[in-house]
């Protein structure tokens, strides 16, 4: 189901330069808010990637090879978390 907002915009007009504010309602469907949640899901597992990353690093001590890791070996590495 839709959400409703009621927006607020100014509108000027033509004839005389003027301008007045117009209430309108926008509807805001589920699926629209998804693209956020994905970003934010996105940028959630690249934190939790670094910092399985910098822990392993941590464990053998050295730092140097911790962008290499595969995407398929971190995300399965992962996992056991």
């Amino acid at each position: 189901m839709p959400k409703k907002l009621k927006k607020r915009r100014q509108v000027s007009t033509e004839e005389d330069g003027s301008s007045r504010i117009e209430e309108f309602i926008d509807y805001l469907f589920p699926e629209e808010t998804q693209t956020t949640n994905l970003k934010i899901l996105e940028a959630a597992y690249k934190w939790k990637k670094q910092k399985f990353l910098v822990r392993l690093a941590k464990k053998f001590g050295s730092i140097s090879w911790v962008g290499y890791v595969p995407e398929p070996a971190a995300a399965a590495a992962c996992k056991d978390l």
